[in-house]
């Protein structure tokens, strides 16, 4: 490790500790999310619907569809680990990347009005969160059951894993748009310049269900990407980056198009793909390659 990057891992994991220096850096290049619970055009219904549908409810949380409020995170150095609900700040306390919890990651749990809101099935909408630090943060959990109806991931650009839907039939989030969600990770921009925020470590991406995901998605910064998982999305083209290593495509069937260029990694398929796809070589796709 030379000089530089000591220093400015050090300085990281002090600035986490204390959340002080750059760490709380405003003007976007934090996480910033905003979630609800118990909330309509979601699959986690509020207390008056418990009523009138007992057993959804029951099968929702059965199937692990209610809403959460805790954040799962995994960094990709060791650091202290914290999440600001508004502006009231939770800590997870610290990671070691040398020997991490036998979960795996660092749970930091809500505060104790909004947990309680939840467990009472009372509506919560458009909770603010935000996640400092996000340049080394590997994994920030499932939050396909934080229900986002907005997200911004700006310079986590060491994320490996971002689970936003999920693929049981009763899923539904209504409020994750191609506008409030800001997952997009070109590999340049339009004129041509290198994305310093391109999210080149990430392998897998989760959109199941999330109806309201429209028109195109720009992943050519992905260069790890393996998996992408978008049925029941509405997403019409997806961009996969040059010389990929993706295994498993899941394509909705509003899919027009999506460039795959040198794809010999893909071994999934489940339906007929045949006017679905252009692709810059397409002898290179073996006919058992894509999930749709």
């Amino acid at each position: 490790m030379n000089r530089a990057a000591f220093f400015r891992n050090r300085l990281n994991y002090k600035d986490s500790e204390w959340l002080g220096g750059t760490y709380r850096t405003q003007g976007g290049s934090n996480i910033e999310m905003r979630y609800d619970a118990n909330w309509t055009g979601t699959s986690d219904p509020d207390a008056s619907t418990w009523a009138n549908e007992p057993t959804r409810k029951a099968r929702m949380r059965a199937n692990g569809l209610d809403a959460t409020a805790y954040f799962d995170i995994t960094p990709y150095l060791t650091q202290y680990t914290s999440v600001y609900y508004d502006e009231l700040p939770r800590s997870g306390g610290r990671f070691d990347i040398q020997n991490p919890p036998p979960a795996g990651y660092v749970r930091v749990t809500p505060i104790e009005s909004i947990q309680q809101t939840i467990d009472n099935g009372l509506p919560l909408s458009q909770q603010l969160v935000y996640i400092y630090g996000p340049a080394y943060l590997r994994d920030i959990g499932d939050l396909s059951t934080k229900y986002l109806d907005r997200l911004t991931l700006a310079a986590a650009i060491r994320l490996n894993r971002l689970v936003l839907g999920n693929d049981d039939a009763d899923y539904r989030n209504d409020g994750a748009t191609s506008e409030s969600i800001k997952i997009e990770s070109p590999y340049k921009d339009a004129s041509g310049v290198l994305n310093p925020n391109a999210k080149s470590l990430l392998e897998y991406l989760d959109l199941s269900n999330l109806a309201n995901m429209r028109g195109s998605l720009d992943m050519t910064g992905c260069l790890k990407l393996k998996t992408v998982r978008a049925l029941g999305s509405s997403l019409t083209a997806i961009s996969l980056p040059e010389g990929n290593v993706v295994s498993t495509l899941h394509l909705p069937e509003t899919n027009e198009d999506f460039v795959l260029i040198q794809g010999q990694k893909l071994n999934k398929v489940i339906r007929d793909y045949s006017n679905c796809i252009t692709a810059t070589a397409p002898d290179n796709i073996p006919a058992e390659g894509l999930y749709m």
